[in-house]
């Protein structure tokens, strides 16, 4: 038997909080104009207000296989940030027609600043920082996905 002090009861220890784990949700390719398959990676998808809001944030790592698809109820103008991501993301802002319309490569992690769309967009996906320019991925590729 032991005896908890007064601030263990009202302070309990916390832990910190664990890394969210990588969910396989789907897939989704990254297609050029002669309608090629340039690359396919395994996605989480964010399609309602809670997951859009927490993102990748708190994650450590990235692999090339994976990234993460938000999904929008309509087109319009987007804008995200880093706040609480701790690694450097490319984001790739695509319009309903499923057509890259803007990228942004090796984000700074933590960063609050706004990384806005400039153009309508419905989805936008996020990859490890540099993901675009080791595969080739431009402005006016498309993306095609499946969820599971």
């Amino acid at each position: 038997w032991r005896s908890e002090s007064a601030s263990e009861v009202l302070y309990p220890a916390t832990k910190p909080l664990a890394e969210p784990d990588f969910t396989l949700e789907g897939k989704l390719s990254f297609i050029n104009k002669q309608n090629e398959i340039i690359r396919t990676v395994d996605i989480e998808i964010a399609d309602n207000d809670p997951d859009r809001a927490r993102g990748l944030m708190y994650r450590s790592a990235l692999s090339d296989q994976q990234g993460m698809l938000f999904i929008f109820d309509q087109e319009t103008d987007q804008s995200f940030w880093m706040k609480n991501t701790k690694i450097s993301l490319d984001i790739l802002y695509v319009s309903a027609d499923k057509e890259i319309v803007t990228i942004y490569r090796y984000t700074q992690p933590y960063s609050e600043s706004p990384i806005p769309s400039f153009k309508p967009a419905q989805y936008v996906v996020e990859v490890r920082g540099g993901f675009c320019d080791q595969y080739g991925i431009k402005e006016g590729d498309l993306i095609r996905f499946e969820q599971n």
